[in-house]
């Protein structure tokens, strides 16, 4: 599996490690997947769509993403062996309920991202 997470928001979603060829648009209906469970108006999901026409591939320097990448991989560790039964969506919203910082105050995912994509207009991703 792959773990894509937000830098903003640190909402995660999880996409099958495989056929590289075809990870840009799993990667886009996983995301609508995530955002239509978490209640993001349909709307402002397909705007998102269309502006994931460019995508790019880059390691993240960001000490604090890397922070919150190791507790999901520990979260999904356990999870993959409590729950062989979750699809990669069920643990990606599983993650999404989990607190995270660096935030002045630890923040839930899934909270964050509708409170961002409020804000801009736009989902954090």
């Amino acid at each position: 599996m792959v773990v894509c997470v937000s830098e903003v928001s640190r909402l995660s979603v999880i996409v099958a490690a495989r056929e590289f060829e075809t990870f840009v648009p799993r990667f886009q209906n996983a995301l609508q997947q995530v955002l239509e469970e978490i209640g993001i108006p349909a709307a402002t999901i397909e705007k998102e769509r269309k502006e994931m026409n460019d995508v790019a591939f880059a390691h993240t320097k960001n000490r604090s993403v890397l922070g919150t990448m190791n507790d999901f991989f520990f979260q999904l560790r356990w999870a993959l062996k409590e729950r062989p039964d979750f699809s990669p969506l069920d643990h990606a919203l599983s993650l999404s309920r989990i607190p995270v910082g660096p935030y002045p105050h630890y923040r839930i995912p899934a909270d964050e991202t509708r409170a961002v994509m409020e804000f801009q207009g736009r989902t954090p991703i």
